[in-house]
């Protein structure tokens, strides 16, 4: 029979399909054995050698430590070593200061005392205690030399030296016929800027008035380098404000020496130098031929020999700087 059109077509037969052979089974890896564990090694310290580390650690750590706090059962030693307690509210620390540093102290340390302390953290080992070896010391709140002020006034106060029974008034000067003047401070010295203008200012104006009222008719005094009323600078200003009020005074002749650095001998009078004073002594000297005249230090002798010899020769005001003042 012949095939119609819209027959289906005859499908060609599929070929079967060979089957899949079956995977062999994997084998099992065997368990690894746990490997036993090693207990860790223990580093074991004596006593001595855990302090020597705890030290190290310290005095590496805290070389150059600021504390502020209360001091508390301070003693000075024979040897001139002080020893003391720096407390709070809530802890302390042992302290010490060396006779080398206790000798610049311009006060007295004291229980109750709140104190600033500057220093290094030291480990003791044989007993395993640290403290603070202080190289410097100054009283909270109120300068060291205020403070030594207000010590000794409490000192003499409870003597009765400042009885009125004990007060007596004051001798008159002798007659003289010229006065020299050379008190001065620094700011630092003297703890205050009220300090500083008490000694620059007043105490100045004071002998300068007494010497007035004896007949003296010249005055030489020291001033110093820019001194002005109007100056900005403190120091200045008060130098600035002592000559002026001298030159109101009256005196016939007034010199007055304007040193810009002063330099002087303390080895002949038995004091050491200050801090810095021989290196700023050798850098002036070396930087000499650079620096202008009047700006260059000046010796304290040729100071006062320019006030002896031109006080007596000189008619109204003078003013020497220190190139001048060298010279004499």
């Amino acid at each position: 029979m012949s095939r119609l059109p819209f027959d289906e077509p005859k499908l060609p037969k599929v070929p079967k399909v060979p089957e899949v052979p079956e995977v062999p089974e994997v084998p099992r890896v065997p368990r690894v054995p746990e490997v036993p564990r090693t207990p860790p090694t223990r580093t074991i310290l004596t006593v001595s050698e855990l302090n020597a580390t705890i030290r190290d650690l310290l005095e590496n750590a805290l070389t150059n430590v600021w504390v502020e706090g209360e001091i508390s059962n301070a003693r000075v030693w024979n040897t001139g070593h002080m020893y003391f307690t720096l407390k709070d509210n809530a802890s302390q620390i042992k302290a010490v200061m060396f006779r080398s540093a206790v000798r610049y102290l311009k006060f007295k340390p004291e229980d109750g005392l709140k104190v600033v302390a500057r220093g290094k953290i030291s480990v003791y080992d044989p007993k395993g205690e640290y403290q603070i070896l202080c190289e410097h010391l100054e009283p909270k709140g109120l300068g060291s030399l205020q403070q030594a002020f207000e010590q000794l006034k409490k000192k003499l106060a409870a003597e009765g030296l400042f009885e009125q029974a004990r007060k007596r008034p004051l001798p008159a000067l002798p007659r003289v016929g010229e006065a020299f003047v050379a008190l001065g401070t620094t700011i630092k010295v003297a703890g205050s800027q009220d300090a500083f203008r008490a000694v620059d200012f007043e105490a100045v104006l004071a002998v300068a008035k007494a010497a007035k009222a004896a007949g003296a008719t010249r005055l030489g005094v020291v001033s110093a380098m820019g001194a002005n009323p109007r100056s900005p600078i403190f120091y200045n200003r008060v130098k600035g404000d002592m000559e002026a009020a001298l030159s109101a005074l009256g005196f016939e002749t007034l010199v007055i020496a304007r040193p810009s650095f002063l330099a002087g001998d303390r080895e002949a009078v038995g004091q050491p130098l200050r801090s810095g004073e021989k290196l700023a002594l050798g850098i002036s000297r070396w930087l000499s031929p650079l620096i202008p005249a009047n700006y260059g230090s000046v010796a304290a002798r040729s100071v006062a020999n320019g006030l002896l010899k031109s006080v007596p020769v000189t008619q109204g005001h003078r003013v020497i700087l220190s190139g001048e003042l060298r010279s004499f």
